[in-house]
């Protein structure tokens, strides 16, 4: 029943027009998602026929598919290792990409052995990763000794305490 179910999304998506942004034509900058048009003028909000349509409420992917994969595999998010448990071979794993290199590295040691299938993440790859970042620590060469602050500081010419005395005009009535 579902994969009759995949089957028939795939033809609905392909029949669906894309929600693409408005001006995004002229405004290449602008990113691709979706952003509902407010304008009092704008032709798309009042549904005009011949401009671009609004994503609606028919659009959405039915219940039982949300939350899988085009190959009917359960999409499982991973943060931590408890996560990991709930992988099995139904299931296929989606790493968090706000994970940084150690929490990466612990889900790599725990998952290299086992059965695992991800989609965006690679265990043999951020082991590897790991290797290579501490073989160039290690080759860096460590810098002398700083010097100290005594030698650095250069020498600065005195300010004068007080300033010029400016020279005094002769009067010509005294000669």
């Amino acid at each position: 029943m579902i994969e009759d179910l995949i089957k028939a999304k795939r033809i609905m998506k392909k029949k669906l027009p894309e929600a693409r942004r408005i001006e995004k034509h002229r405004h290449p900058q602008l990113p691709d998602n979706w952003r509902k048009p407010k304008g009092h003028h704008s032709k798309i909000r009042r549904g005009m026929k011949w401009e671009l349509r609004m994503p609606k409420v028919g659009r959405k992917t039915p219940v039982i598919l949300q939350n899988l994969d085009r190959f009917g595999r359960e999409l499982i998010m991973i943060k931590t290792i408890d996560d990991l448990k709930k992988l099995s071979k139904k299931a296929v794993g989606i790493v968090v990409s706000k994970l940084g290199l150690k929490s990466k590295l612990i889900l790599a040691k725990e998952s290299i052995g086992k059965d695992y299938k991800f989609l965006n993440f690679n265990p043999e790859r951020v082991l590897l990763k790991v290797e290579n970042n501490k073989k160039a620590k290690l080759a860096k060469p460590k810098l002398a000794v700083k010097e100290s602050a005594e030698e650095k500081q250069v020498e600065k010419p005195a300010k004068p305490t007080a300033k010029p005395a400016k020279p005094k005009k002769e009067s010509k009535g005294e000669e």
